[in-house]
């Protein structure tokens, strides 16, 4: 099998030679303790990164020592974290397994950048790739996932995806080697446990070749997948608009396309959406009706879908700011209070106020159902929520809406308008110009 590999990794990997940095994702199983000894008996540097996830208490740690130890026969540089997964799913409300995978892979981008290192490895093998392909199928994620894992993604490599199962444990036999077994590649809960416990045996039984032609499958999708995205990359140009990191779906546009499920389904994909008729009945729906996944939501905005990330905005549910003029930086931007004879700039983010109005402190919050003012120029009050209505100020937008208050009463919605009762007028003897710059 060296052999094999060693020719594979000079056909599929030049830019990998023996002066190559390489760290390799190690678990200490079978699969990433066979590709260490591969790259260690051909002479490439390899360096090792361990995550102890906290998930089967003293299993875990047995593995993170064997590891451990492993490492220090060969005199292999060895990196080790231990996290609690369980509370950072919790934290972020996401799976195990996708909580064990954001772990472990923003550690390896740490470890790139600190240690110089120059890429990671993976294990993934062959019965790995096979598996991918029948979970993708019944996940229902289209062309895509018909393309299986990719050999390398960024500064990431999977040089055994070529190699079956079968190979790496006759390699280990024969050659004396020990791994750690997980316990947890035992249980049923897993979906990829299910298709591989029992799905992938009875697609082996079919025929000798099933794998192979399987991958060779897999490797021609891959291929037409990336002429197929450049046809889709074009068509999306004619009907997305991007605006920083929010896009705008032109309903008009969409729907005069053939495919028009087809083309916004390879679109919100690249967001972790699959549930395409879900977000395409949107366009049928009253707007501030939305569909949202852990990292983005999807609504619909006058003629548009609108997409664009979740950020969780950790800012005191009351901000005090002193009434006094100054520049004050606050988690959510910067306000600067100054004292001013007349009304000079009339920008959005300028506020123009009567200081003899105000109490000597000033309260910022997020506005919320019930709060009321009378906007600057209109004879009778409003809800806040009709004003904002009438902006045309967007769903996405509006749950951030900030107001300024003084003794419980709304000064300035912030960016928009200001009360009535807080004008300057002819009256006025003090003036105060207050200015928001968003962080």
């Amino acid at each position: 099998m060296i052999s094999s590999f060693n020719d594979h990794l000079d056909k599929k990997f030049s830019d990998i030679n023996l002066s190559t940095r390489l760290l390799i994702a190690f678990s200490g199983g079978l699969d990433s303790v066979v590709l260490t000894e591969l790259l260690y008996s051909l002479g490439y540097q390899v360096s090792l990164a361990h995550v102890n996830f906290s998930l089967r208490n003293k299993e875990s740690d047995a593995d993170a020592e064997f590891a451990d130890h492993f490492a220090q026969a060969r005199n292999i540089p060895f990196y080790h974290k231990k996290v609690d997964t369980k509370h950072y799913a919790q934290q972020k409300k996401i799976s195990i397994q996708e909580a064990a995978r954001d772990i472990r892979y923003n550690w390896f981008e740490e470890l790139l950048q600190k240690e110089d290192l120059d890429y990671v490895l993976t294990a993934h093998h062959a019965d790995d790739q096979i598996e991918t392909l029948f979970i993708n199928l019944i996940r229902g994620t289209g062309l895509k996932g018909l393309t299986g894992i990719p050999e390398r993604r960024n500064r990431i490599i999977r040089p055994l995806l070529p190699f079956e199962k079968a190979e790496l444990l006759k390699f280990a036999q024969t050659n004396n080697i020990k791994w750690r077994e997980d316990s947890s590649n035992q249980s049923t809960d897993y979906l990829r446990n299910q298709v591989r416990h029992n799905l992938i045996p009875k697609f082996k039984e079919t025929s000798n070749q099933s794998f192979k032609q399987a991958h060779k499958s897999i490797s021609l999708a891959s291929q037409s997948y990336e002429l197929f995205d450049e046809l889709i990359c074009e068509k999306l140009d004619q009907i997305v608009d991007r605006k920083d990191d929010v896009y705008f779906i032109s309903l008009a546009l969409l729907k005069k396309q053939k495919q028009a499920k087809t083309l916004l389904f390879h679109f919100i994909q690249r967001f972790g959406f699959t549930n395409v008729e879900e977000v395409y009945d949107l366009s049928n729906k009253p707007k501030a009706k939305f569909v949202q996944n852990k990292d983005y939501i999807i609504i619909k905005e006058r003629d548009f879908l609108v997409i664009q990330p979740i950020k969780e905005k950790k800012t005191d549910e009351l901000i005090k700011i002193p009434s006094a003029t100054g520049v004050y930086h606050l988690s959510l931007g910067t306000f600067a209070i100054e004292a001013c004879q007349q009304m000079e700039n009339k920008a959005k983010n300028v506020a123009y106020i009567d200081a003899d109005q105000i109490e000597k402190q000033l309260i910022l919050r997020k506005w919320k159902k019930g709060d009321i003012f009378q906007p600057f120029g209109m004879k009778g009050k409003k809800k806040v929520s009709d004003f904002l209505k009438d902006e045309k100020v967007a769903y996405y937008q509006k749950k951030n809406q900030w107001v300024l208050l003084s003794n419980d009463q709304i000064v300035w919605v912030v960016n928009h308008r200001i009360d009535e009762k807080f004008k300057i007028t002819n009256n006025t003897k003090r003036c105060l110009k207050i200015s928001y710059i968003s962080s």
